[in-house]
């Protein structure tokens, strides 16, 4: 599938404001219960172009056993509402996969001229890694999240606690604005769905290529001058033997 089938398959999803009313199942899912694991297994691996139904429908029938053994409290607590819980969950989970997956994609197009190969598996994403970039000895950790104050802040917890970045390589924070008017904004398919604009993914190249971000860390974007490096200053210590 090339870039230009997938959009067209992303114009096919139905999407819902109904979800936003529920969110009463954030557990952390993980393992085989990780809806992420089976994104990636249905869609990157096995290449099946599951919809929102579709993949509700699979993940319930592989995992609602399992879901109901590990998490009794929480499914008797919302009783007949669980499953409008988890349907909002799981959306919101294929939703976020399938921004990445995009972008993973018109990072190959982008990229591919260069050198790179470019890398995602359910292995980088328990690292927080969701699209790897590497061309011989180096390697690029893109971390891709909404750009909003809660994401940053979310962010750079998981920074500090040392539960991200832990993969070798240069780390870049690579969000995304859903407003438009600004170098990192999505653009909306005919259904509304959000994805990566090319000229964003040029640009990323253009500060790889310049050398910019190497051993710096991503720390802002401007709506108009796009990514703002920062001095990784961890990295630098470490450089430095200290």
């Amino acid at each position: 599938m090339n870039i230009n089938e997938l959009e067209r398959f992303l114009e096919t999803l139905t999407l819902s404001e109904k979800h936003r009313a529920f969110k009463g199942f954030e557990v952390d899912l993980k393992g085989d219960l990780n809806p992420t694991r089976l994104l990636n297994e249905i869609f990157w691996t096995k290449q099946e172009w599951l919809n929102i139904e579709e993949f509700f429908e699979r993940y319930v029938r592989q995992c609602y056993p399992s879901l109901k053994q590990a998490f009794p409290k929480e499914v008797a607590q919302l009783g007949v509402k669980f499953g409008s819980h988890l349907a909002a969950r799981l959306y919101r989970t294929q939703i976020g996969f399938l921004t990445e997956y995009h972008c993973a994609m018109l990072c190959e197009e982008v990229f591919a001229p260069e050198g790179f190969l470019v890398h995602r598996s359910p292995d980088l994403d328990r690292l927080g890694v969701d699209v790897q970039l590497v061309r011989e000895k180096e390697r690029y950790n893109l971390h891709i999240f909404v750009d909003s104050p809660r994401a940053w802040k979310f962010r750079r917890e998981k920074r500090l606690e040392k539960s991200s970045n832990q993969e070798q390589g240069t780390h870049i924070d690579f969000p995304y604005q859903v407003r438009s008017g600004c170098i990192h904004s999505l653009r909306l398919l005919s259904n509304g769905f959000g994805v990566y604009r090319r000229e964003y993914i040029e640009h990323l190249k253009c500060k790889i290529l310049s050398g910019e971000c190497l051993g710096i860390q991503a720390e802002t974007v401007d709506c108009k001058r796009g990514l703002i490096f920062k001095r990784n200053i961890q990295a630098e210590t470490r450089m430095n033997g200290k």
